[in-house]
C-alpha cells in the first residue's frame, strides 16, 4: 500500500514538475494576444457578447469594442521561424500597413508564389488552387462549416485568378459575411513583413476596458485549459 501510495505521489510531483515548466515556457517563449471583434466567429470568440447579451457572430454590423466582453485571449508564436513556416489555414496576427496601430486576425488562405481563385457564383466561397504539375486548379477543402464558406461576400476580383508574390499571403476572416470581416477580399495580399505572429493557442477569457496601466486592452483574464487552434 505504502509503494502504491509513493508511485502516486511522485507521479503527481512529476506532473506538477512538468506543468510547470510548460507554463513558464509559454510565458517566455509565446506572446499574448486577444481577439475583440467578430471577423474570427465562430473559431475564435465564439461565446463573446455583446453587453446586450447579443453574441457577436449574430450581430449583423461591427460593434463599438467596449460593448464586447468575456472576449478570448491566446497565445501566438512571433519568432521568425514560425512566420516563416506559415502554412495554408494557420491563423495569423497581422497588419495591413506598416502605420497601423491595431492588429488583425485572420486566416491563410494563399501562400507565397500560389495561384488561385476563390469562386463567387455556383460555388460560393470554394478556393481552388493551381497545380504547378498539371497545371490544373485544385480544389482545396477549407477547415471550416460549409455555410461559413459559402455564404460569405466574394468578389469578381476574388474570382479572377492571380498570382502571389513570393512574399505575400492572402488572408480571410472566418465569418465571411458581408461587412464582418475587413480582410485580403478587399484589401489584397499582405506582405511577409506584416505578420507580426502565428496564433496557437486560446488560454482564457477576458474582458475588455482600461487596465492598472491606464491602457486600454483586456482585464480581467480568467484562464482555463488550453484550446490549440
Amino acid at each position: 500500500m505504502k509503494k502504491v501510495i509513493n508511485i502516486i505521489i511522485g507521479f503527481v510531483l512529476v506532473t506538477a514538475v512538468v506543468l510547470s515548466g510548460l507554463l513558464l515556457f509559454n510565458k517566455f517563449y509565446y506572446t499574448p494576444f486577444w481577439v475583440n471583434g467578430q471577423s474570427m466567429y465562430p473559431t475564435l470568440n465564439g461565446e463573446a457578447k455583446y453587453s446586450n447579451g447579443t453574441l457577436i457572430g449574430e450581430y449583423n454590423s461591427h460593434g463599438e469594442e467596449t460593448n464586447i466582453y468575456d472576449v478570448d485571449y491566446g497565445m501566438m508564436d512571433e519568432h521568425q521561424k514560425a512566420i516563416d513556416n506559415i502554412k495554408r489555414f494557420d491563423i495569423v496576427i497581422c497588419k495591413y500597413n506598416s502605420s497601423q496601430a491595431s492588429y488583425n486576425i485572420k486566416r491563410v488562405l494563399a501562400l507565397p508564389g500560389e495561384t488561385f481563385y476563390i469562386n463567387n457564383t455556383d460555388n460560393n466561397g470554394s478556393l481552388y488552387v493551381l497545380n504547378d504539375k498539371s497545371q490544373k486548379f485544385e480544389l482545396i477543402e477549407q477547415p471550416l462549416d460549409k455555410s461559413l464558406v459559402a455564404n460569405g461576400e466574394y468578389f469578381d476580383t476574388n474570382a479572377t485568378a492571380k498570382t502571389l508574390k513570393e512574399n505575400e499571403y492572402f488572408v480571410v476572416g472566418d465569418n465571411r459575411k458581408h461587412g464582418l470581416s475587413y480582410d485580403s477580399r478587399k484589401v489584397g495580399p499582405i506582405t511577409k513583413d506584416l505578420i507580426l505572429g502565428v496564433a496557437k493557442y486560446i488560454c482564457g477569457k477576458a474582458k475588455i476596458g482600461i487596465n492598472d496601466q491606464g491602457i486600454y486592452g483586456p482585464v480581467d483574464i480568467k484562464y482555463h485549459f488550453p484550446r490549440f487552434i
